[in-house]
């Protein structure tokens, strides 16, 4: 029984590998047809689960854009490539489900110097980091069964296994990581716009928007639709844990997670933090985790 299962997972990541490079091959020609025309794609480049994945299907699905997604275009996160200090096996285990996308873009555009429009979403680190832990848990507890498992197991042993073995200094150090090293942009040397919830930010060819994931769709829809030149944006809702049906053992990570002050405390003042929401804001931010138990939204 576990050969069988061993096999049929070894087929399936075999399946998606098919099914990434058909798409890369896709991607690939539509590009070079959009920058033909004189238009630039929008790459959907932001942490995992940051909320990105609404903003990239409601762009993708649209016939007169190119979207593309990215999490990391940085060589060293990419699966298969010897790992920097920063790059660890854990977070590259965050980063390898786009890793065919990374590369085009990386290749296609950033190492062309292709001008392109980059859209980035910032969301509470807790959140971001417990939505990664929830859709990886079997990697994280070195179990692939572990999904079937994880509602009998203790939520003391979920919360020792998501703070020990998660990078949690994923979601915090990512605009470092990436837009700064990749596009040259520091998001943290200009103040971000707390009552707007969006920036903008441009270095050579590229424009960077970044905005919060927890602006209502439509305002998103509007900032994203402005950002493009687009006459209007449908962002629907993508991803939540309950569709998926793991809902209820996350729930008992969260409430375990608010005996663990110093773990929030760290979050919630980090620089990231600091950047992104203002003093009020991370206020309810902290009360929410220390009070925590609402349902979980991943994406």
């Amino acid at each position: 029984m576990h050969l069988m299962a061993s096999l049929g997972a070894k087929f399936k990541e075999c399946e998606k590998e098919l099914t990434w490079w058909r798409h890369t091959i896709r991607d690939r020609r539509r590009m070079k047809a959009t920058y033909r025309v004189g238009v630039s794609p929008v790459v959907v480049y932001s942490m995992t689960k940051s909320g990105s994945m609404a903003v990239y299907r409601a762009l993708q699905q649209r016939g007169d854009i190119l979207a593309l997604k990215a999490h990391a275009l940085h060589p060293a996160a990419w699966r298969g490539r010897r790992s920097d200090p920063i790059y660890t096996p854990g977070v590259r285990a965050q980063l390898f489900d786009l890793t065919h996308s990374n590369r085009m873009v990386r290749f296609e555009i950033i190492d062309q110097s292709r001008p392109c429009r980059f859209i980035a979403l910032v969301r509470d680190p807790i959140a971001t980091n417990v939505s990664g832990f929830h859709y990886n848990l079997p990697s994280f507890a070195q179990d692939p069964r572990a999904f079937e498992k994880a509602d009998e197991m203790p939520a003391a042993r979920l919360a020792q296994l998501f703070l020990e073995r998660y990078p949690h200094h994923l979601t915090l150090e990512w605009f470092d990581l990436e837009p700064k090293r990749i596009l040259g942009i520091d998001v943290y040397a200009s103040p971000f716009s707390w009552q707007q919830g969006w920036s903008t930010y441009r270095q050579g060819p590229n424009e960077l928007l970044v905005l919060r994931s927890e602006l209502p769709d439509e305002a998103k829809a509007q900032v994203i639709a402005e950002f493009l030149g687009l006459s209007s944006v449908r962002i629907g809702r993508v991803n939540t844990a309950n569709e998926h049906g793991r809902g209820g053992w996350t729930n008992a990570l969260k409430r375990e997670l608010a005996l663990h002050r110093t773990y929030i405390n760290s979050m919630v003042d980090s620089q990231y933090s600091q950047h992104f929401w203002s003093p009020t804001e991370r206020a309810a931010m902290r009360d929410k985790w220390i009070a925590s138990g609402d349902t979980l939204e991943c994406s």
